[in-house]
């Protein structure tokens, strides 16, 4: 699952990237190093799908952003991101507590 959500976070960064203008750089922080190996295959795996998705979504980035450079790096648990920190308290107080509809 953690494998799964993480791909999805990583698409979801790309499609942020994708609406903005003027990017020249952008560094995914991955906490997860199964993840990371996962973006690099290129063999198909179960779960790998999500990947596919990924690299179709980093392409139209790049096609947008010419020239942008882009960085994967392991960062353990994401210390020291402060944004990464209240999306955790987040989604620990919506399995705890719920959410609406």
């Amino acid at each position: 699952m953690v494998y799964k959500g993480e791909g999805i976070a990583t698409v979801l960064e790309a499609k942020l990237i994708s609406s903005e203008w003027g990017i020249w750089s952008a560094t995914f922080c991955i906490d997860s190093q199964v993840t990371i190996k996962a973006i690099q295959l290129t063999k198909p795996k179960p779960g790998h799908y999500i990947f596919n998705i990924l690299h179709k979504s980093l392409e139209g980035v790049r096609n947008q952003h010419l020239g942008i450079r882009i960085t994967v790096r392991w960062m353990p648990g994401h210390k020291g991101i402060e944004e990464n920190e209240r999306a955790d308290e987040e989604a620990k107080r919506v399995i705890t507590k719920g959410s609406s509809n």
